[in-house]
């Protein structure tokens, strides 16, 4: 009936990695949460512990979700987006009428201008822990038993002082990338033997893997999922680009807010594109790309370069303890196999222990990209958008603000959204981001935060 789990968006994966906390508590008074008992290093399987709880503490439970206003809630409510790169708690109440899900971006750091919304959350997630704590005490509660676990594999080349293990599980590890569920009791056993991301090769590729408990009633990978591409009114037909190079600077963040878009993309069939650098008075509201045309060989010499420079598996994440608040590059490559990602902070300023050369070699092919783009490029011949990144916040400072006029109440996009349409196309693409942010609606004003998205690209 209720289910509360943390979870850090994983952009490998393009989806929410496994659980940091997790809790489910079941009608007939079941619980199952982690353990919270202490590891020299990290299982491969995190465990789960279990217990029960009075049937009459459930129902106390569901009144309190009920008078908290829980339930009805619309699913996939954001009341903290403007805190980028946190851990997502997503809490589910589910009745008999439906499931109402919330989701929170750093739920227990609120926001300056805290809201009820949030505090009541809060309340309630306490309120779950506090009910089943004595149930789930990991000196005493039993472990729960794994029939059913998610593995997830990436393709991945190992550092040089890692163990590879011969993979022999019911199934190509190439079926686990990105994720697979086994209810084999063999691969099961053999999993428990070694701790998260250990190497295994498998025919001629190594793949690092992790692996993840199915809680009763779940059967699939990745049970919470972020909004995907396809939702009405955003075509399915239209190409994603095959290389996007973007730096986010890291800055005090006021809402509204939406990320940094990239500064390079390339497409397959050679369209390339770079932000424009006309006047901000003459630019169209959403600030526009250039546009120019490269040979569909040129981009494939660009993804071989990436293979060459072995950029075409993810390297162990490089954490920075020498910069503060650096500059976060992100490229994002699809070579055919499902996108890659890697992320470095201070791009420009590696880190003097490299051993790998890793940072020499993103920046040899940013160079590269940057190169292609910038010489094909061609000033004001502006991209046609068909996405955009849009979230809307109340603003009553002083000055006058234009009727809204867009196709979805401004109050329906407090929470950072992905649009698409000819009726977005008229107002974000065209008029200048130099007429004014703010926009009248309903008798509020509100300030527009909006960038160019691509056909792939969730909040």
């Amino acid at each position: 009936m209720f289910r509360w789990t943390t979870r850090w968006w994983d952009p490998m994966l393009a989806a929410f990695g496994a659980p940091g906390a997790d809790l489910a508590v079941y009608a007939d008074g079941t619980v199952i949460g982690t353990s919270t008992v202490d590891f020299e290093v990290r299982p491969m399987i995190w465990p789960y512990v279990t217990g029960t709880i009075p049937v009459a503490e459930v129902e106390v439970l569901l009144a309190a979700a009920a008078a908290a206003g829980l339930l009805e809630s619309p699913g996939m409510v954001d009341g903290n987006d403007a805190m980028v790169g946190a851990p997502v708690t997503f809490v589910d109440v589910r009745t008999a009428a439906g499931t109402a899900r919330h989701r929170v971006h750093a739920l227990q750091t609120p926001p300056v201008a805290d809201t009820p919304y949030l505090a009541t959350l809060r309340d309630f997630v306490d309120q779950l822990r506090e009910a089943t704590w004595e149930a789930l005490d990991p000196t005493s509660a039993p472990f729960l038993e794994s029939d059913q676990v998610a593995v997830i594999a990436s393709r991945l080349a190992p550092p040089p002082e890692r163990a590879v293990a011969d993979w022999d599980g019911a199934f190509p590890l190439a079926e686990a990338v990105p994720c697979t569920v086994t209810g084999d009791a063999a691969t099961i056993a053999m999993l428990h033997q070694h701790i998260a991301g250990d190497f295994f090769s498998d025919g001629d590729t190594t793949y690092s893997v992790t692996a993840q408990q199915l809680l009763p009633g779940e059967s699939a990978c990745f049970d919470v999922q972020p909004g995907q591409p396809g939702q009405p009114g955003q075509p399915d037909d239209v190409a994603s680009p095959v290389i996007r190079i973007t730096t986010q600077p890291l800055f005090p963040v006021e809402p509204p807010f939406v990320g940094a878009g990239p500064a390079s993309v390339v497409f397959a069939d050679g369209l390339v594109l770079a932000p424009s650098n006309v006047s901000f008075a003459a630019a169209p509201w959403a600030w526009p790309y250039d546009t120019g045309t490269v040979t569909p060989e040129q981009v494939a010499a660009l993804l071989d370069l990436a293979v060459e420079l072995r950029l075409g598996t993810v390297a162990a994440p490089m954490p920075r303890f020498d910069v503060t608040d650096a500059p976060v590059t992100t490229f994002l490559l699809d070579l055919g196999d499902g996108p890659v990602v890697h992320q470095v902070e201070a791009l420009d300023s590696p880190p003097a222990d490299d051993p790998t050369g890793y940072y020499a070699r993103l920046a040899e092919f940013r160079d590269a990209v940057r190169a292609l783009v910038d010489d094909h490029v061609e000033v004001g011949e502006f991209y046609r958008p068909t996405h955009w990144m849009v979230v809307s916040a109340p603003d009553d400072g002083p000055g006058t603000a234009s009727e809204w006029r867009g196709p979805v109440p401004l109050d329906e996009l407090t929470e950072c959204t992905v649009v698409a349409g000819d009726a977005w196309l008229d107002l974000f693409g065209t008029g200048n981001a130099g007429g004014g942010a703010r926009y009248a609606d309903a008798g509020v004003d509100y300030r527009l935060a909006v960038r160019v998205a691509f056909p792939d690209e969730t909040c």
